[in-house]
């Protein structure tokens, strides 16, 4: 779970560097059947040009910065394996990617 945090937050911290005011926060809560985890940024949002197509392979506006686009793909796959789902919200304002996962609770009852 570390990991996959980890992955989401990457291009928020690297995404401007030169932007002092840009803050990145994870959030975790227990939703009773699910356990969702958000990661959130106050940067520039995420570019209507690869909106749509955000967590396909190669998709990204960092390759200046060595990004390669694998990295949300790769986080959703594994998000799905565990029959989680990957979500996000952006604006003009920042993103927020979250993270819903099925609890232990809701598995022991199944």
């Amino acid at each position: 779970m570390v990991k996959l945090t980890a992955d989401l937050a990457a291009p928020v911290i690297t995404h401007d560097s030169d932007r002092d005011s840009d803050r990145d926060s994870d959030r975790g809560s227990d939703c009773g059947s699910e356990i969702a985890i958000s990661v959130t940024d106050n940067g520039p949002g995420v570019t209507d040009t690869i909106k749509d197509s955000l967590f396909e392979p190669f998709t990204t506006d960092r390759m200046h910065n060595g990004g390669l686009g694998l990295g949300l793909t790769i986080t959703q796959q594994i998000i799905e394996s565990h029959d989680g789902k990957l979500q996000f919200d952006t604006s003009s304002s920042g993103s927020c990617f979250s993270i819903y996962l099925p609890s232990l609770k809701s598995e022991s009852n199944a």
